[in-house]
Parts: structure tokens; C-alpha cells; sequence
């Protein structure tokens, strides 16, 4: 059936607009993905992320955003006047010098990308770029060329002023780049790969790592000496070496120390499994920090013998996905990470031992908080000591690339990988497969239906036995999103911004939003849709915004331009959404908007519940002193239905319950009348 409100009514229904303060953030989780990390020389750690510059003061302890830089920071160094140049991912270079409020380009002539920034202790700057090698000697107002080889990556300077240099060789200059020494072409340096970066020790030997390990030199750069760290392969980002000319490097394997200047390398145990160490540094109390996984940042204060993570305040996570069950609250990021909190996001614990580096793709609460977490690449783990420890089930699935997972009952579990759905009697220990194809999104109503976006909506009465699929009046049947309410009602989303919704639990859809296919196809996934208890639907539709339906879908209000990458709601109707950290609704969405707005001595009337509703619903209002008070019923043309309330109330809270079983589906108006006061609102019956 297809609803249309016609409001055609003599009083005037309020208009009233949602804040834009409709989120607040919860206390966590912490975390960032660290591209670039600097100590500078009065005792300040930098940490450059996808989120600009957060800075800590406390050696680590607690950090806070800096400045206005909008980039992803890739080189970073600050001179002894404060000047900060910075490089981003996409070839930018900029400057500033109020601490990264205001930024400035800087321009070099043929200039695109810089691979490496260097600052000597004398201010002076050098850019390697894929034009060659830039020198600046005034705080980078003005640049000269001092090699037009092209594609210089690591620069670097010694003790003695020597520069050197890495364009498929290692050069090096001992008048600041003016004139170079030409290596020995006639012989490859011991590997294949390039020098990203330079390091010296207190006896001026230089270190350069590469893509698959270190290269050193002990005589000045004459002749040089190539070792693997590992023997898996181990791309070298970065090295920092300490006072005692122990080198630390930081690669694509985890973090690696050498006492014996990179004769031999140990691989640093963090307590966890590290896939990542982008980049590190040693600030001049002989601290050293690392960036580790894409998502915190760790600190030794023992020269590498124990480690301990630093992530207060850091908000640069990439969250996809939230499950909550009570008050306790479950979450995966896009690098391996779970985080969970068992007081509604007051306080969260971090997961970082998942033996996975893959995004998460579903995370979901079992029975007795066990945790069942779905990836990309990995399949399925499971943790029934809340992620103390993990196993893998995945036995019988044909991939490990998970779409969705869902717990129908304690004995019948679902999960779909690409090309394959399956099912499991045993708690996901084994997988029984049904499908050939994959399963988007799965989701049941309170019955234990089940709704699966498979060839568009299945539907299932019978816990999986067997499905039926309708799709009258679906055109696009690539249903990405799902979404529940009164047992009945579905909502439904697809790859092309097309919106649906089913009063009849599937068999008849009636079309909400159009689909957008763009001029070559694009997809542009509606995948954000959820419902509350009392059937607000709340939306991020393509084009539009992050929007909410009172009556349905029939009409939408714009909440915020903005929503996170997956959203759910707690017990309390309390709207969840994961971006860089976790949101919150700043009050419950089951309260009105006109509750939000008006203060606790004002006269109120509450959105009815449950709406939609069959045939019955209950009233609410508040009245601040005795008043006589007339509470009605309308149909939409104005003609009154019912008289629920006629008489002196006192001051308080009232509860008003209204059976509608002799009345047709539809829309109508309550109108609640106190004094001065008149306030109506719709509601939205459905047989």
C-alpha cells in the first residue's frame, strides 16, 4: 500500500529543525593512523596523520590536534625558529609558522613529488624530489637545484657537512651539494630496491633503508654493504638510532633493533602482532617512538626492551562497523583492530592481538559477551574471553572475504563470503553452504524471519529451511542495506542510492527514493539505514544527507551533513555511528524534537508509541501546573475522531492509551490543548 500524508488541517503543525549538534563524541576509542612522527628540539612529539598534526608534550602520555593542517602529512621537520615544512601524500608542500594554524605552499620550479625532507642543524633544507635535489638556505623562501638527477628519494647528512643523496646510487657532496661525487656505476648497490631513508651513528656510518632490508656504509658512502633483517621479506620505512648507536627500524614486519650496527637484527616483541611500523623517532631524553598498525603509536623508555601503547586523544581512527547488545558496545576499524566498551562509550578497551591486519567487515556480541568478527581477507574469528584470545572458524567456506554475519538463534548462525553463503548449527565452528552467490546483508525481525539481501529481498519463515523472493516493485535488485521495524515493515537500500519500503514483510515494495546511475554507471551504495524502536528511520541517502523519516519514508527531515560509516542504537534508542571514533546521539531518538528544544517547566507533547501502530498506541504529555486539558484524535481532513482526554488534569506526566481497531489504515492527528497551549502531531496507523 502506498502511504501519502495529505495535511490538509487547520492548525498549524510546528515546524520544527534538528540541531546540528546531533552528535556528541563518546570517550574514545583512541587511536590514529601515524604517517609521519618528529620530535622536535624543545621536547614535543608530532605525530602526522590522515587527520592532520596532533602534538603531546608529556613525552607521549597525552596528545591534542594542532593546528588547521588539512593534507595527509607524509615528510615533516621543523627548524630552530619553529618553521614547520610538511609535505603531504598527494605532492603538496607547505609551511607555517604559527604552529600549523595558517599554511603557506611553496612552490619549486618543476617540482611534483617530494620523497624526503632533511634539516640540518644549521637550518638548512633539502628536498628530494622526482626533479632531483632542491636546497634551500633561508627557511625555504627561495630553492636552488643542486642535482637535476631525477627521482632522488633519501637525503641525509653526516657529522662533517658530507651529503648524501640516493637517485639509483648513493652520491655524496662535501660542499653542500654543489658539486657530487660520482659512485662507481659499474656495480649495483648490494640490492635492487631504493634508499628511503638515511641514518648516521655517533662514528658517522651511514644506514639506508631499502625495500627488503639495510644498506650500511663504514667508509663514507665508498663502499657499502647490504643485510636482510628477516627472512621474510621486511620493506625498511624508516630508522632511528639511539646514543648508544643501537638502530631501531621501522618496516612493513614490525619493528626491528640492532646492538651490533645491522650485523644481526632482532625483531621487538610488543606483546601483539604488528604488521606495520611506518615510522619512528628517538627524542633527546632517549625515548623512542613508533607508529604501529595504521592505529597507535608506542613508546620504549628502555631502549627497546619494553613497549607500551600512547593513544589519549588521538582521533584518527577509521572505524567500519559497531554491534551493541545493552550497554556494552563493539566496534572494528579498517587495520585489525577491535574496540569495546561495557559502559556505553565512557570508557573503551582496544583489541590489538586479532590475527588479522584486514578491515573489519562485521563485528557482532554472542552469548555470554563471546565476540564474532568478520573481516576482508582473514574469514572469521571468534573470542570467548573478550578478545583475550581468538580461533579461527572458517571451516567449510570456500573464501575468506566476508559480507555479513548475523546470529538468528543459538543454534543457527549465517555468514556469506564472495560467491558462497552458508549457514552453521554449531556456533560457526562448521559451514554448510546454500546459496551459490553472495548475501550483502542479512537481517529478522522478532519472529525469527529472516531477510537477506540476496537476488534482491529473500525472505525466510522457517529459520533458513527454505526462501521465498517477491521483489514487486523493486527495479534494482542489488540490495546492499536492511532494515527491520513492527515485524512487518522492511526498509531496503541498493548500490544506486534507490530507497524501498515492504508493509507486508517483503512480498510488496513501494519505491521511496529513485535510483542515480551517474553518466558511466557509478554506484553510489546506500548502506546507512537503520530504525528505532518507535520507527524513526534514519537515512544517509546519496546527494542529500544524513536524514530522518518520522512517518515511514513518506517524508524526510536533514538531521547534520554528516554520518559515520555504520550506525546502531542502544537499548534506550540512544543513535550510534563510527567515523574516526564513536558517536553519539546528544539525547534518545525516541524523544521528540520538540521534547529536545524545550525546557523541563514548559508543557510537552510526546511523539506517540508505538508509530506506526495496530491497532494501538499510547499518548504521553506534561503539563508544569494544574490546567484543564483536552487531548483529540483528527483524520487528515480535520474531522475529529476520538476525544481521549476533556477535563482538569494536574501537574505531571500523563499516559493516554488509544485503541484504533474500528478505524482504516492511514494518517491522523492527535491534538493536545492545555490553556494557551496547542500542539498536534501525526502519527501513522497501519493494518
Amino acid at each position: 500500500m502506498n502511504i501519502r500524508a495529505i495535511i490538509f488541517f487547520l492548525t498549524s503543525l510546528p515546524i520544527i529543525a534538528w540541531p546540528q549538534e546531533f552528535w556528541k563524541s563518546t570517550d574514545g576509542p583512541y587511536g590514529a593512523h601515524v604517517r609521519t612522527i618528529f620530535a622536535d628540539s624543545s621536547g614535543k612529539i608530532w605525530a602526522g596523520t590522515f587527520q592532520g598534526f596532533f602534538v603531546s608534550t608529556d613525552q607521549g602520555e597525552s596528545w591534542f590536534k594542532q593546528g588547521n593542517y588539512v593534507n595527509i602529512p607524509n615528510n615533516f621537520v621543523i627548524n630552530s625558529k619553529g618553521k614547520i615544512f610538511v609535505t603531504s601524500y598527494w605532492g603538496r608542500f607547505d609551511c607555517s609558522t604559527d604552529q600549523g594554524e595558517n599554511w603557506q605552499e611553496i612552490s619549486l620550479p618543476g617540482f611534483y613529488d617530494v620523497r624526503c625532507l632533511y634539516l640540518d642543524k644549521k637550518d638548512r633544507l633539502f628536498a628530494a624530489t622526482d626533479q632531483g635535489v632542491y636546497r634551500s638556505l633561508n627557511d625555504g623562501t627561495s630553492w636552488t637545484l643542486i642535482s637535476p638527477v631525477v627521482d632522488s628519494y633519501a637525503i641525509g647528512e653526516d657529522s662533517k657537512e658530507n651529503l648524501y643523496s640516493h637517485r639509483g646510487w648513493i652520491y655524496w657532496s662535501t660542499d653542500l651539494g654543489d658539486t657530487w661525487n660520482l659512485p662507481d656505476t659499474t656495480t649495483n648497490l648490494p640490492n635492487d630496491g631504493l634508499t628511503w631513508y638515511f641514518a648516521f651513528n655517533s662514528q658517522d656510518e651511514i644506514f639506508g633503508g631499502t625495500y627488503n632490508g639495510v644498506i650500511y656504509s663504514k667508509d663514507k658512502g665508498k663502499t657499502w654493504n647490504f643485510k636482510k633483517i628477516d627472512t621474510v621479506y621486511t620493506f625498511v620505512y624508516g630508522i632511528s638510532i639511539d646514543k648508544m648507536d643501537f638502530i631501531y627500524a621501522g618496516t612493513s614486519n614490525g619493528i626491528y633493533k640492532s646492538t651490533d650496527n645491522a650485523e644481526t637484527w632482532e625483531k621487538i616483541d610488543l606483546g601483539f602482532k604488528v604488521f606495520d611500523a611506518y615510522a619512528t623517532c628517538i627524542d633527546s631524553s632517549g625515548n623512542i617512538f613508533a607508529a604501529v598498525n595504521h592505529s597507535l603509536i608506542v613508546r620504549s623508555t628502555n631502549q627497546g626492551d619494553s613497549w607500551e601503547p600512547l593513544t589519549n586523544g588521538l582521533r584518527d581512527l577509521s572505524l567500519t562497523t559497531i554491534d551493541i547488545n545493552d550497554d556494552d558496545i563493539l566496534v572494528g576499524s579498517d587495520c585489525g583492530n577491535i574496540y569495546f566498551s561495557t559502559n556505553r562509550g565512557n570508557q573503551w578497551i582496544p583489541i590489538y592481538n586479532l590475527p588479522s591486519q584486514s578491515n573489519i567487515a562485521t563485528v557482532n556480541w554472542g552469548m555470554n559477551k563471546s565476540m564474532y568478527v568478520g573481516t576482508y581477507e582473514d574469514g572469521l574469528f571468534y573470542s570467548s574471553n573478550m578478545g583475550l584470545s581468538w580461533a579461527s572458524i572458517n571451516n567449510g567456506l570456500e573464501n575468506k572475504r566476508i559480507w555479513c554475519f548475523l546470529i538468528a538463534s543459538p543454534n543457527k548462525y549465517f555468514t556469506s563470503v564472495y560467491g558462497g553463503t552458508y549457514f552453521s548449527t554449531n556456533e560457526g565452528n562448521t559451514w554448510n553452504k546454500f546459496w551459490p552467490g553472495t548475501t550483502t546483508i542479512m537481517n529478522q525481525n522478532t519472529y525469527g524471519d529472516l531477510f537477506a539481501g540476496y537476488d534482491g529481498v529473500s525472505v525466510s519463515e522457517n529459520m533458513g529451511a527454505s526462501w521465498n523472493v517477491y521483489n514487486i516493485g523493486i527495479k534494482d535488485l542489488s540490495i546492499i542495506s536492511l532494515s527491520v521495524y513492527s515485524d512487518t515493515i522492511l526498509f531496503a537500500g541498493n548500490i544506486h542510492a534507490g530507497l524501498y519500503r515492504s508493509t507486508d514483510k517483503g512480498k510488496n515494495w513501494v519505491q521511496l527514493k529513485n535510483e542515480f546511475y551517474g553518466a558511466h554507471g557509478e554506484e553510489f551504495p546506500l548502506k546507512i539505514l537503520d530504525i528505532n524502536s518507535i520507527g524513526y528511520t534514519y537515512a544517509y541517502l546519496p546527494f542529500e544527507g544524513f536524514l530522518r523519516s518520522t512517518d515511514l519514508g513518506e517524508t524526510w527531515i536533514l538531521l547534520n551533513t554528516w554520518v559515520g560509516n555504520a550506525l546502531a542504537f542502544d537499548k534506550d534508542d540512544y543513535l550510534f555511528t563510527v567515523l574516526n571514533g564513536v558517536y553519539v546521539s546528544n539525547i534518545s531518538t525516541a524523544t521528540s524534537v520538540e521534547e529536545e528544544i524545550n525546557s523541563p517547566d514548559q508543557f510537552k507533547l510526546y511523539q506517540n508509541y508505538p508509530n506506526p501502530f495496530n491497532p494501538g498506541t499510547t499518548f504521553e504529555f506534561y503539563i508544569p501546573q494544574r490546567n484543564f486539558v483536552s487531548l483529540k484524535v483528527f483524520d487528515v481532513i480535520g474531522n475529529e475522531i476520538a476525544v481521549l482526554v476533556n477535563e482538569e488534569k494536574s501537574a505531571g506526566k500523563h499516559t493516554i492509551n488509544f485503541d484504533a481497531s474500528d478505524l482504516s489504515s492511514g494518517v491522523y492527528f492527535y491534538r493536545l490543548t492545555a490553556g494557551n497551549f496547542i500542539q498536534t502531531k501525526k502519527m501513522l496507523l497501519l493494518k
